[in-house]
C-alpha cells in the first residue's frame, strides 16, 4: 500500500509540476503573441505615418509650388504697375519742364508698388543728376527700405554719394 501510495503521489507531483511547466510554456507563449502583435501592429502604424508624410510631403510641394506660380503672377503684376507709375513719373517730371527737383513725390501714393516705381524713375534718372545734388528722401521711400537701398544702390553705381 505504501508503495501504492507513493507511486501516487509521484505522479500527482509530476502532474502538477507538467501543469506547471505547461502553464508557463503558455504563458511565455501568449506573451510572445502578444509581442508579436504589438510589433505588427507598431510596423502597420509606422506604414500609415510613413505613407501620410509622403501625402504630406506632395501636398507641401504642390503648396510650394503654387504659391510660387502665385509669386511669379503677382511679380509680372507689379512690373506692369511700375511701367505705369514709371510712366507717370516720367510725365510729371515733363510737366516740371524736366527739373526732376520740382516733381512733388507726395503726389505718388504710399504704397509699396508706388515706392518701387518712385525708386526705379528715380535711379532711370540718377545718371542725369550732377554730383553737387543731395536727394532728400520722399515719405514714400523712407517708407519702404528695399526702394531706399535699390535707390542708394543705384546712386553708388553712377558714382553720386548714396546718403
Amino acid at each position: 500500500r505504501a508503495a501504492h501510495a507513493l507511486a501516487g503521489l509521484a505522479r500527482l507531483c509530476h502532474n502538477e509540476w507538467v501543469t506547471d511547466e505547461q502553464t508557463e510554456v503558455e504563458v511565455l507563449g501568449d506573451r510572445i503573441v502578444a509581442l508579436e502583435t504589438q510589433l505588427y501592429d507598431l510596423r502597420s502604424q509606422r506604414q500609415l505615418e510613413a505613407a501620410e508624410m509622403s501625402e504630406l510631403k506632395k501636398q507641401t510641394a504642390a503648396e510650394v509650388a503654387a504659391a510660387r506660380a502665385n509669386c511669379a503672377a503677382e511679380l509680372a503684376t507689379m512690373r506692369r504697375q511700375l511701367d505705369v507709375e514709371t510712366r507717370r513719373a516720367d510725365a510729371a517730371v515733363a510737366a516740371a519742364g524736366g527739373d526732376v527737383a520740382g516733381v512733388d513725390l507726395t503726389q505718388f501714393p504710399d504704397s509699396m508698388r508706388t515706392c518701387q516705381a518712385a525708386s526705379a524713375w528715380l535711379l532711370k534718372l540718377a545718371h542725369e543728376v550732377p554730383r553737387n545734388v543731395h536727394w532728400v528722401e520722399s515719405p514714400c521711400l523712407r517708407a519702404d527700405a528695399r526702394s531706399v537701398k535699390l535707390f542708394q544702390a543705384g546712386l553708388k553705381r553712377c558714382g553720386l554719394p548714396a546718403d
